[in-house]
């Protein structure tokens, strides 16, 4: 398999697990991912209390955030107290965040996932090695299924060399961001409805500035 049919089928998988969690009927993605479901607004959540999650990660309340900390991929990031934390059973797929549902009458989410690859056994069959490798696939792969002229701006994560991209995927807004360290590539999928997307992410860049790297 060649490195660009490897990556459409990486971000193809990974943009419909996304796209399915914001959509009203979240109930069938639950099952199939059967993944952890985490209500964050559930009274019973004590104000500093850590909460483990699975054998690797746990969330602790502080205030009204929940911090999410993953030693397995030693990540960590921070989310409003009301969103809701599912942890994936992929490989690549760590976490993935759900807003609260727009309004009254959009019950529609936005969702934030964390994506971890392991760039030491991609390097073995795609040759990939440094950030500058990632991103030229990664590049190609999404210019190839939008018709936007979509080009990256270097950007940071947790004082690491990133990149970010922006665009529009049938009606939804995308926003990648991604970055390598430690021979492995952690990557930040956003995804938004279209009149949505700059209210929330406001909301949303605090939680995309919270994400560190141990």
């Amino acid at each position: 398999m060649n490195k660009m049919k490897y990556f459409e089928i990486i971000l193809s998988f990974l943009l419909f697990s996304v796209l399915y969690l914001i959509s009203p009927d979240t109930n069938s993605y639950a099952r199939g991912q059967q993944a952890l479901s985490i209500c964050s607004s559930n009274q019973d959540l004590n104000n500093n209390q850590s909460i483990p999650v699975s054998l690797h990660s746990n969330v602790k309340t502080l205030a009204n955030k929940l911090i999410y900390d993953n030693s397995l991929f030693n990540i960590t990031i921070t989310c409003p107290n009301n969103w809701e934390i599912r942890e994936g059973n992929d490989s690549n797929i760590v976490v993935e965040f759900l807003s609260q549902p727009y309004n009254l009458y959009n019950s529609n989410r936005s969702a934030l996932g964390v994506y971890v690859q392991d760039l030491f056994e991609m390097n073995s069959t795609l040759g990939l090695k440094t950030l500058d490798d990632y991103s030229k696939i990664m590049m190609d792969v999404i210019r190839n299924g939008s018709s936007d002229e979509i080009k990256p701006k270097s950007s940071s994560i947790d004082n690491n060399l990133a990149y970010k991209v922006v665009y529009n995927d049938k009606g939804s807004m995308v926003f990648q961001e991604w970055t390598v360290k430690n021979n492995k590539a952690y990557m930040l999928l956003y995804l938004s409805d279209l009149k949505e997307y700059d209210k929330d992410y406001l909301y949303m860049n605090r939680v995309l500035e919270s994400f560190t790297i141990r």
